[in-house]
């Protein structure tokens, strides 16, 4: 009977989260191939959800993301995205409205610096915030787990570096996953 109590917790932790993706951005509408660098605006619309790309308060010229292309000498791998100006902000949220889980993230620096701090606020159906930093000391591409509080969120938002002490970071292959509503 454990075991059969075990089976039906995984059934219904299973059943919270379905429709899972990967959003990779090798193939944005519009992209040039073997660019370096280019911009694709402040919105990106990919597998039903929205990444919209907001500039540090002050900012005199907000630039939006820039696609960073494989030829890029810190890439090397695969299209990846930058929001483009120190301090910017990421905003990532379902096409529609509905909750969805984030589950990981890959980061590199984007000028091959040795250090990168990115900091996550997520904000739950129910309207609390749930808060997660990542520091990394390579400068190279890692995937990096998120933790289990962005399982059901509206919105989850991270920070670009500021350009001084923290310097600008590339995102791609963000996996998320659909949140079913639970039903009583």
């Amino acid at each position: 009977t454990s075991v059969r109590l075990a089976v039906l917790a995984a059934l219904a932790a299973s059943a919270l989260t379905a429709g899972a993706a990967t959003l990779k951005f090798d193939r944005h509408p519009g992209l040039i191939p073997g660019q370096e660098l280019q911009g694709i605006g402040s919105d990106i619309y990919l597998k039903g959800y929205r990444l919209a790309y907001a500039a540090a308060p002050g900012e005199p010229y907000p630039v939006g993301f820039m696609a960073v292309g494989k030829s890029w000498r810190f890439n090397g791998r695969s299209v990846a995205v930058v929001a483009n100006s120190c301090g910017a902000t990421t905003t990532l949220t379902r096409d529609d409205n509905n909750p969805f889980s984030a589950e990981s993230i890959d980061l590199a620096p984007l000028n091959g610096d040795e250090k990168i701090r990115v900091r996550f606020r997520g904000v739950t159906p129910e309207g609390q915030q749930v808060e997660h930093e990542i520091s990394s000391e390579a400068a190279r591409w890692r995937a990096f787990a998120l933790p289990p509080e962005f399982e059901s969120l509206n919105s989850l938002t991270w920070w670009q570096g500021d350009c001084v002490a923290n310097p600008p970071h590339m995102f791609d292959n963000i996996r998320v996953g659909t949140v079913r509503r639970r039903t009583h």
